[in-house]
C-alpha cells in the first residue's frame, strides 16, 4: 500500500523538443465567442449586435439546455487556417465610430490570431447603434449643435 503522507514525487514533462501526435480543433463558436470577447474590450465599444439580436440573446440565457452559438452579432466563416469575421456593435455617443471600428479589427485579428492560431483575413465592422453613456455625454455638445437643432 501506499504511504499517502509522505511526499509525492516531482512531476516531470515531456521535453520541448519531443512531439505527440494528435489534432485540435476549435468550434466556430469559440473562435466567435474570443472575436466577441475581444471586440468587447475595445474602448467604446458599448455592447455587440442589433437591438434584435441582443433581445434574442437574453431570452436565449432564461431557456434550460444548451446555450445559443456564440455572442450576439459575431459571425465567423472559417477555414483550415483563415477566418473572416463580421461584428456588429454598439457604440458610446461621442465616440468616433470609424477608430472605433479600427480598434475593433486590431483587437480581433490579434485575438484570433494569438489565441486560436488562424490568419484573419477581413474582420467587417457594422455600427449597429449608437447609446448614451449615463451622465458623460450630452448629445449637443459631441454634435457641435448646441441651440441649433439641426446638424448641416
Amino acid at each position: 500500500m501506499t504511504d499517502l503522507s509522505a511526499p509525492s514525487a516531482p512531476v516531470t514533462t515531456t521535453p520541448a523538443d519531443v512531439r505527440v501526435a494528435g489534432a485540435t480543433t476549435t468550434t466556430d463558436d469559440v473562435i466567435a465567442t474570443v472575436a466577441g470577447l475581444a471586440a468587447r474590450d475595445v474602448p467604446g465599444v458599448h455592447d455587440l449586435g442589433t437591438r434584435t439580436q441582443r433581445a434574442l440573446g437574453t431570452v436565449g440565457q432564461l431557456v434550460p439546455g444548451p446555450s445559443w452559438a456564440g455572442p450576439p452579432g459575431v459571425q465567423v466563416q472559417v477555414g483550415e487556417r483563415e477566418a473572416l469575421v463580421e461584428v456588429s456593435v454598439v457604440t458610446e455617443l461621442g465616440c468616433n465610430a470609424p477608430e472605433v471600428a479600427a480598434h475593433v479589427r486590431r483587437a480581433v485579428t490579434t485575438a484570433l490570431r494569438d489565441l486560436v492560431g488562424l490568419e484573419v483575413t477581413a474582420v467587417d465592422v457594422e455600427i449597429s447603434d449608437v447609446t448614451e453613456v449615463a451622465g458623460v455625454v450630452d448629445v449637443a455638445d459631441v454634435a457641435g449643435l448646441a441651440g441649433s437643432g439641426r446638424a448641416t
